[in-house]
């Protein structure tokens, strides 16, 4: 017997003569209070024992918070119900809806001109919906905004179809919406205002906390005077995006902004007629990472290029000029080119930093009194186009779950907060999985060291289909939207934030590895070869398995299946914390 095995003996023994012990001790007491005799053993003993520290927890972990009081503002006669940060999509949405409820609203933003992006353009049907119940379905009309209905995505020479689905009421096609982002915002600055909210131009640059762990009010620079001002309010709300330094100080220390790669766009003027697809978002899976074009006018064409590095960028001027007409524009097709051509010669080049900020939990916001919403919250890479969607859905869940507290309670707003995180899981951790994940399938990790490669002369790129591990994921994709029917609807319903349901999400995510192993069996020639597709399906279900554990513990569900502490994403080499 080995020392392993005899120390395993030992340790057994141990504790079998430990609960002997005890079920002798206290088999008398329990025999009478009732318990019959022939139940008293040490397996119902353990059982018992453990389901009693259960329950112990869970009371005293109830008595803690009936227990723990809020603090006591300091500030009694506030300015305003609700002060917030940010004057971009979540602001506007929320100065809206809580104006429309009676509440007095001061929006603050750093610049009221018509902002200039490249993101932000591409509202899913999921999203329209919830403008819709907004009440802000307007703020599409008058800025020659086109309609979306779907997808069409080029791999190896293929194209697959990914309509939206029909609307199972009317019957008739799902669309979403695209459009240039400032356009958008100002529509959305104006509702506001005219709902009763109040914007002002200016610099948040302190928040308001005179008594520890309470949020008052903000502290701002006038831009127009150049004064210091002070604003209370019984609720601050933070929505000045992804790179808001508020996020850092309201979070725990384990929740900041991951920087995953980058955007490099450009707008491909009369160009609308000339997509392959027109008024659908066309993703090409180029050699290094995929690129997304997609009507965001009538006429116009915003061509989006991921770069897939969070740390660097082609160097401005000849490099970059070198990288987009040299080694992406070849993989377009050919009648963009010349549009494509003009914007980089003119250097009409904007670039964007992509992040992902996993979803905010009650136990993550570290102060009252204030809540984060929008990018500052919660952020996805950007390639499925879902942050809008998911931003619209939060605000009108914050909106509806606030309309009847008092914000001078905080217990009370505490608790409605508690309660809209766990409502907008269903939207928000659909997309969240989703944009991510396709992502990291779409993306081959080697992608900007093949630029590099192509820079030193290295004419060959290889091919997404070869160079990664992940390629037979990617390839099960791919062929699991070519089955069509619910493969095909099922996977742009969840894109399209129509079908909000991660359950599905990950049913779908799974399936697409199983059918993927079938085909690679389906196609095994030799009783050898199957050892080779064996070992491939292997593969296959165990990256799957690896990518999407840990996007699905980032969003605290299915603990029990998905730990964080075993399924838990590590900073790549391409990628860097803000």
């Amino acid at each position: 017997m080995s020392s392993k095995q005899s120390f395993a003996d030992i340790v057994r023994r141990s504790v079998n003569t430990t609960l002997e012990q005890s079920v002798t001790k206290i088999s008398p007491t329990l025999q009478n209070i009732g318990v019959p005799k022939q139940y008293i053993t040490p397996t119902t003993v353990s059982l018992g024992v453990g389901g009693l520290s259960m329950m112990m927890y869970l009371v005293l972990k109830q008595l803690k918070s009936l227990l723990t009081f809020p603090p006591k503002p300091t500030i009694e006669n506030k300015d305003y119900d609700i002060v917030i940060i940010g004057g971009g999509i979540a602001g506007c949405a929320l100065g809206s809806a809580f104006s429309k409820q009676n509440k007095k609203v001061l929006i603050i933003e750093q610049s009221l001109k018509e902002p200039d992006r490249i993101v932000g353009e591409l509202l899913q049907p999921g999203g329209v919906e919830s403008l819709k119940e907004l009440g802000l379905e307007e703020c599409l009309e008058g800025m020659n905004a086109s309609d979306v209905t779907g997808y069409a995505v080029f791999y190896n020479g293929e194209v697959v179809h990914l309509p939206y689905p029909s609307d199972e009421k009317t019957g008739e096609q799902r669309k979403g919406k695209s459009f240039h982002y400032g356009k958008f915002i100002m529509n959305l600055r104006r509702a506001a205002e005219k709902d009763g909210a109040k914007l002002i131009e200016g610099s948040v640059t302190e928040l308001i906390e005179e008594r520890k762990g309470l949020i008052e009010g903000v502290k701002y620079r006038d831009l127009n005077t150049k004064e210091d001002k002070t604003i209370s309010a019984h609720l601050t709300i933070v929505c000045n995006g992804a790179g808001s330094s508020f996020t850092k100080e309201l979070r725990s220390a384990s929740t900041k902004p991951l920087v995953v790669s980058h955007f490099i766009g450009l707008e491909l003027q009369d160009c609308a007629d000339k997509l392959p697809y027109p008024q659908r978002g066309n993703v090409f899976l180029l050699p290094s990472a995929p690129c997304l074009a997609y009507p965001n006018s009538t006429t116009s064409v915003r061509c989006l290029i991921d770069y897939p590095d969070g740390n660097k960028l082609p160097n401005k001027g000849e490099e970059m000029s070198k990288y987009l007409l040299e080694y992406v524009m070849p993989h377009l097709p050919e009648n963009l080119h010349s549009a494509f051509t003009e914007e980089v010669v003119n250097g009409r080049i904007k670039c964007v930093p992509n992040r992902e900020l996993p979803g905010e939990q009650s136990s993550s916001l570290t102060k009252k009194g204030v809540v984060l919403i929008g990018d500052a919250m919660n952020c996805r890479h950007p390639l499925t186009g879902g942050g809008m969607t998911v931003t619209f859905s939060d605000c009108k869940i914050l909106a509806d779950t606030l309309q009847n507290v008092d914000l001078r309670n905080y217990t009370s707003v505490s608790k409605a907060l508690d309660q809209f995180y766990i409502l907008r899981t269903k939207t928000a951790s659909t997309i969240n999985i989703l944009a991510n994940a396709l992502y990291n399938i779409f993306a081959p990790p080697t992608g900007a060291a093949q630029w590099e490669n192509f820079k030193r002369g290295e004419t060959k790129v290889t091919t997404l289909s070869e160079n990664d591990g992940l390629s037979l994921m990617r390839q099960s994709v791919f062929e699991y939207f070519k089955k069509g029917g619910i493969c095909a609807t099922g996977p742009v319903s969840l894109l399209g934030g129509v079908l909000r349901s991660p359950t599905m999400l990950i049913l779908h995510f799974f399936a697409v590895a199983f059918v993927g192993c079938y085909d690679i069996l389906r196609k095994t020639k030799s009783v050898l070869g199957l050892f080779t597709s064996f070992a491939n399906c292997f593969r296959l279900v165990s990256s799957a398995t690896r990518l999407i554990g840990p996007l699905i513990a980032e969003e605290h569900m299915l603990k029990f299946l998905f730990p964080s502490i075993i399924f838990n994403r590590g900073l790549g080499t391409h990628q860097k914390k803000d």
